[in-house]
């Protein structure tokens, strides 16, 4: 029996167990077809309805470590009312503790799909614009919890941030994985979230969840079939340097290589560097599997999928003055300037970009498109509030509102 399959029999057993014990106290365990109850469950609400509600945030609490675990016994005190909290904050939902309806139908949706497919749906955050203002410690409410919710989800990816306690309020623990996260991805490491670090938290974030960094192994060169280490030297050495020096695009901790074909000190250190960010054995050997995370993670660069951390770094979180760095201007000579110097942008623009292309784009949707400039705030980056700006204006002409800007709609722009 396979990792996989064993786990998924794991929780199979925890589904059943837990059904045999609610059952077995004499409560029937589904409501009919998860009906929602007809009135908001709260502190104080007793009843069949909130031992249903508990049953459901237990089966989610086996699949999700953020979810603590909960008592079914039928009464909603202070100990469930903190877990709906938790699972509202996990999938972005009003965090009051109060199950509505809205909190119901995502719970019910959660658990059928662990009742169904023993697969829990994916929780995404919908992605936040940068609020206008640096986060910094001691701050606290929505923005902070929005900012520990995004670590938690990145460090499960990339362990050398540490998982905190999503409780809203900034102290030195979501300080500590602020730092290691501007660390890891080469921005000033002050631990405070600025448009910089907000945006690359978002970057990263989408990265992670949309899963494009594959776990396949596949790459330009499969594993050899032998360890590679440190005395070696030959073409997989050669991959191995060529390899690391791409994913340090991405990595500037990952010091940079001369592609020499000989496993050195510093092949040894830059392999152990990329060990530690991946949460592999730190031995600065390249046996199969850190040989296979490296084709990971170079597929993912090369396509675009990690972006390189140089273009967060050309300007600084504190050069950003809310209302006038982010202002963007509409006079007609730095319009024609725009259309001038960007006839077309070499790439396909969407969010997650950033460059002096994105910000020509925002120029241009303000003078064509007649959108508000402070609504696009994020100077060369491409939000949330550019994409919504490029949909309205692809709707406008008919088109599909993707938020995607090829150079078909780039055209269309000049041309209004």
């Amino acid at each position: 029996m396979g990792k996989a399959t064993w786990y998924r029999t794991s929780y199979i057993y925890v589904a059943i167990t837990k059904l045999a014990e609610l059952t077995s106290e004499g409560h029937n365990p589904i409501l009919s077809e998860g009906s929602y109850p007809g009135y908001p469950l709260k502190i104080g609400s007793t009843g069949e309805p909130v031992r249903q509600t508990q049953f459901y945030l237990s089966m989610v609490d086996t699949y999700y470590d953020l979810i603590p675990p909960v008592t079914i016994d039928g009464i909603f005190g202070s100990e469930t009312k903190n877990v709906v909290i938790q699972f509202q904050r996990l999938y972005g939902l009003t965090d009051d503790g109060i199950i509505g309806p809205v909190t119901w139908a995502q719970l019910v949706d959660v658990y059928l799909g662990i009742e169904e497919n023993v697969f829990v749906p994916v929780a995404v955050l919908p992605l936040k614009d940068y609020p206008g203002y640096p986060i910094k410690p001691n701050a606290s409410g929505t923005d902070v919890v929005y900012i520990q919710l995004i670590l938690n989800r990145i460090s499960t990816q990339f362990p050398t941030i540490p998982p905190i306690t999503v409780d809203g309020k900034f102290g030195n623990a979501t300080k500590e994985a602020v730092i290691a996260f501007q660390n890891l991805f080469g921005l000033a490491a002050d631990g405070i979230v600025g448009p910089l670090t907000w945006n690359r938290m978002n970057d990263i974030y989408s990265t992670v969840s949309s899963g494009c960094i594959s776990i396949t192994g596949a790459g330009e060169k499969a594993y050899p079939g032998t360890v590679v280490k440190q005395g070696q030297s030959g073409p997989n050495v050669q991959y191995i340097q060529n390899s690391l020096n791409t994913i340090r695009t991405v990595f500037p901790q990952i010091p940079s290589l001369v592609v020499d074909s000989i496993f050195g000190a510093s092949t040894k250190t830059a392999v152990e560097t990329f060990q530690r960010i991946t949460g592999l054995t730190v031995d600065g050997v390249v046996g199969e599997n850190t040989w296979n995370r490296m084709n990971d993670y170079t597929t993912a660069v090369s396509n675009g999928c990690l972006s390189d951390w140089k273009i967060y770094t050309d300007i600084s979180d504190h050069d950003f003055i809310p209302g006038q760095d982010e202002k963007v201007s509409s006079t007609d000579n730095r319009t024609q300037e725009i259309f001038s110097v960007y006839q077309r942008p070499q790439r396909i623009l969407k969010i997650g970009c950033f460059g002096e292309d994105v910000k020509a784009l925002k120029i241009l949707l303000q003078s064509t498109a007649g959108e508000n400039p402070f609504l696009m705030g994020e100077n060369m980056f491409f939000g949330l509030s550019t994409k919504h700006a490029v949909q309205r204006f692809q709707r406008h002409l008919g088109m599909r509102a993707d938020g995607i800007v090829t150079s078909e709609l780039w055209d269309k722009l000049t041309e209004v």
